[in-house]
């Protein structure tokens, strides 16, 4: 190697660490990968990933070839645990963009709903997040990647989020929290009576969630005008929260109701109502 070549390769380093994850990995351990510039991880073709994760450090960006993510919390399951803790993927860092990503929470629903129906007030909690932003987040990309879920599947809570070509299922609240967020050319599709989406957009943001030429649809069982666009969320009553979320240029289909939002009441008992300002809910 001539001494120039040397000298080039001090002064142009390696600027991306690339990591070719294996089925066997605790990915934890894989996407925290501590480096000084920023890392690729490419995920095997297809391959399930049975486990909790966790992302704390930024500049990520995660190759999933169609590889999927799967847990199974719930809200309640334990003293002190709540709804964000039951997320199979928690987002702590910045700058990190997943691609072809599918994340799971097989929480049974379904079974526990009804068991909760037959004994009031004796049920287990039914939110059970696939993918939770969290508020330290920011910059936080989705491309091409599938969420699903019932209750609460898509915690938005970051500075930052865009959810771009992305699947998204659930049936109440299940895509909710105060990011800034754009779901761009999405598909979105309601798993049964309920409400899209709970914005909880701090009064001092300047938007919300901006859904933009997503397609609405359902399932089969879901019933007629059964699921409402939106409704305010106010987390503990908290103040300073006015609610805002914009359905720009969508298909909507027969499952929506005609008149579009409704009311929330806070935990405080307070009933929060819409009012709509051309496509926008603001509260």
């Amino acid at each position: 190697m001539s001494l120039s070549l040397i000298q080039n390769s001090c002064f142009y380093p390696v600027m991306n660490q690339i990591i070719y994850a294996k089925p066997d990995d605790n990915l934890n351990l894989v996407l925290n990968t501590k480096t000084d510039s920023s890392l690729t991880v490419v995920l095997p073709f297809q391959h399930t990933y049975v486990q909790k994760v966790s992302v704390s450090r930024d500049n990520l960006t995660v190759i999933g070839n169609q590889s999927k993510i799967t847990w199974s919390d719930h809200n309640g399951m334990r003293e002190g645990f709540g709804t964000g803790d039951s997320a199979t993927l928690t987002i702590w860092g910045k700058n990190i963009h997943f691609w072809g990503v599918d994340v799971n929470n097989d929480f049974d629903y379904q079974t526990n709903r009804a068991k909760r129906d037959e004994n009031v007030g004796k049920g287990m909690g039914l939110q059970a997040v696939a993918v939770f932003t969290r508020p330290e987040s920011e910059n936080i990309t989705f491309t091409s990647c599938s969420f699903n879920g019932w209750q609460d599947t898509v915690f938005s809570d970051g500075k930052k989020d865009t959810f771009d070509h992305c699947k998204i299922s659930g049936n109440v609240d299940f895509i909710f929290g105060r990011s800034t967020a754009l779901f761009d050319s999405c598909i979105i599709t309601s798993r049964a009576e309920g409400y899209i989406s709970a914005p909880s957009t701090m009064a001092a943001s300047e938007s919300g969630f901006l859904f933009k030429n997503c397609i609405l649809t359902c399932t089969e069982n879901t019933p007629d005008e059964s699921v409402y666009l939106a409704r305010p969320w106010h987390p503990s009553g908290k103040p300073g929260v006015s609610s805002c979320v914009c359905f720009e240029n969508c298909i909507l289909d027969r499952h929506i109701n005609k008149e579009l939002w409704t009311t929330m009441k806070d935990s405080k008992g307070i009933l929060h109502t819409p009012q709509q300002n051309r496509f926008s809910l603001i509260d």
